[in-house]
């Protein structure tokens, strides 16, 4: 027995009603929820802001160990050799050993001057 077209739409309009009350009733529950995880999500961004925080703390206190351990370093080796070179010249050396000790106490200086400029010893 087939309906009549009046039946359909009177069914299709308590059925779309009816969907209407559903959407009606979930949608601050949808909404509730789509808050509580941008709760969540704000929370877990903050714990790992801190972290990277931290870290990003803890790792420049370790580079700038290491900084100035190595340029420590290369300034005692620039010293040794500018300091080598001007005993060879002592010894009695030519014009290619008289420039490469300026060429030493050059690289030497300009190194010290970099560092008091930027703080590093």
């Amino acid at each position: 027995m087939p309906f009549a077209i009046s039946e359909l739409l009177q069914f299709s309009t308590q059925v779309f009603d009816f969907l209407v009350k559903i959407a009606t009733l979930a949608a601050p529950l949808l909404l509730a929820y789509l808050a509580y995880r941008s709760q969540l999500a704000a929370k877990e961004v903050k714990e790992v802001k801190a972290t990277l925080e931290a870290s990003t703390t803890h790792t420049d206190a370790k580079l700038d160990k290491v900084f100035h351990v190595v340029n420590g370093a290369m300034t005692e080796q620039l010293r040794l050799n500018m300091q080598q070179a001007r005993r060879i010249v002592a010894m009695g050396g030519g014009a290619v050993e008289v420039a490469a000790a300026d060429a030493a106490e050059k690289l030497y200086r300009d190194h010290v001057a970099g560092q008091t400029a930027t703080g590093a010893t």
